[in-house]
């Protein structure tokens, strides 16, 4: 995964929609919002920020979503890590968003998405590790 695509500073998700700081760095939008009513700094540098300062960064917002849209089964099945951001990147869009939406990317990402997490050897892998972790206990 491209490490310019994720949310380093709060919580390593794929960004939906990022902020760009006058700093130079990225914060995915509904992160630095809560963290700028707690704090006046920066996360990265501690300088003064507000929310006023933060760009839109529609360059990466699309470089994210083109290498998502680009994941194939085959890949999403060998790494449950990046099937988690991937998720969690589709419930920041929002699913029924996207779902119902007039682009097919996101359609088909969605049913390759669900294939997934309905299919049989998922399920078996997810069984295994369970009963696994529950053996070392």
């Amino acid at each position: 995964i491209p490490q310019e695509m994720l949310d380093e500073y709060f919580d390593g998700d794929f960004f939906s929609e990022p902020m760009l700081s006058p700093y130079g760095h990225n914060y995915e939008k509904s992160n630095i919002e809560l963290w700028l009513k707690k704090s006046k700094h920066d996360p990265a540098t501690s300088k003064t920020l507000k929310l006023e300062d933060l760009t839109d960064n529609e360059v990466l917002k699309k470089k994210t979503e083109d290498f998502i849209l680009s994941l194939s089964v085959e890949i999403l099945l060998f790494d449950q890590g990046l099937l988690q951001k991937v998720r969690a990147w589709i419930h920041k869009r929002g699913y029924e968003n996207l779902k119902k939406s007039d682009n097919q990317e996101y359609k088909d990402l969605i049913s390759r998405v669900e294939k997934i997490c309905n299919s049989p050897e998922k399920m078996k892998k997810t069984h295994l590790v369970r009963r696994a972790s529950s053996s070392v206990n």
